[in-house]
């Protein structure tokens, strides 16, 4: 929460969300918050970050404004407790606070490990930053053609955009990137 209550100071009208196992509550309005809402469905549960009393998955900081974001990200990263912390920016307009050691890369092993997949046959698609972990730990990693590019730096392949049914590609060419 300290983390927060920094960015809260210095960032007027800064959206923030609070992610628990079981719900996703919103502490601050803004544009952002309203248009995430609108695209996701997710009901606009208010309530104040230092009032949820749930386990917290992630925070997620939510601006319009790239220079707020790019000044979240500083304050973020030069706050004496950052080292518990991953910090990754999912969208352009959203940033994130993860528990160290939860980035999608992560976590992705981590369920291959439980289904007791080789690590070489795992694959990953994504098209944003929040998505590099696991493109990079995925025996193969797969950016969809409308992807950032530091998505694509990090994946192995290209596929369609995610407009043209990239999921339904990559299953469709598994053959290709394994001896299937």
């Amino acid at each position: 929460y300290e983390l927060i209550d920094e960015v809260y100071k210095e960032i007027e009208n800064i959206g923030i969300q609070v992610n628990t196992f079981e719900r996703i509550y919103f502490s601050t309005e803004n544009e952002t918050m309203k248009n995430f809402r609108r695209l996701t469905g997710v009901a606009n549960i208010v309530k104040p970050y230092r009032e949820v009393d749930e386990p917290v998955g992630k925070i997620v900081f939510g601006d319009e404004s790239n220079d707020n974001i790019l000044k979240l990200a500083s304050i973020l990263a030069s706050h004496p407790k950052a080292y518990k912390f991953d910090f990754i920016r999912s969208e352009r307009v959203l940033y994130e606070i993860l528990p160290k050691g939860n980035s999608k890369g992560d976590v992705m092993l981590r369920i291959a490990d439980i289904l007791g997949i080789d690590h070489r046959k795992t694959v990953a698609v994504g098209d944003y930053s929040n998505d590099v972990s696991m493109l990079k730990m995925a025996g193969v990693g797969v950016a969809v053609a409308n992807a950032s590019e530091d998505a694509k730096a990090a994946a192995d392949r290209i596929t369609v955009s995610n407009e043209e049914h990239a999921i339904a590609k990559v299953i469709s060419d598994l053959d290709k990137y394994f001896d299937l």
